[in-house]
């Protein structure tokens, strides 16, 4: 399963209208929240392609598959299938 993003979505919507040295909002600090979004959802993306790597087997790791057919019935439809391997490219065929 994918991670969910659980980070902030308004960031800028919860700024004061305006920068004030009184409330610590210094028109540097405006600049990093505007960022942050940005920086959030690339390290999200970051986390995404890594979740998506962990899970799913490259083409380097597929072309090192001894190429082969395993056969299977479907119990609902009874249709049969094979499933294989021809030059590192998976293929699913339905066999009369």
């Amino acid at each position: 399963m994918l991670p969910r993003y659980g980070g902030a979505i308004d960031t800028i919507q919860t700024l004061p209208d305006q920068p004030n040295p009184s409330n610590g909002f210094l028109p540097a600090a405006l600049k990093a929240k505007f960022d942050q979004g940005a920086i959030d959802a690339k390290t999200y993306a970051d986390l995404l392609v890594v979740a998506i790597e962990l899970q799913y087997a490259t083409k380097t790791e597929v072309n090192q598959v001894v190429a082969g057919q395993v056969s299977t019935l479907d119990p609902v439809t009874g249709k049969k299938y094979v499933f294989s391997v021809t030059n590192g490219n998976p293929g699913i065929t339905e066999v009369a």
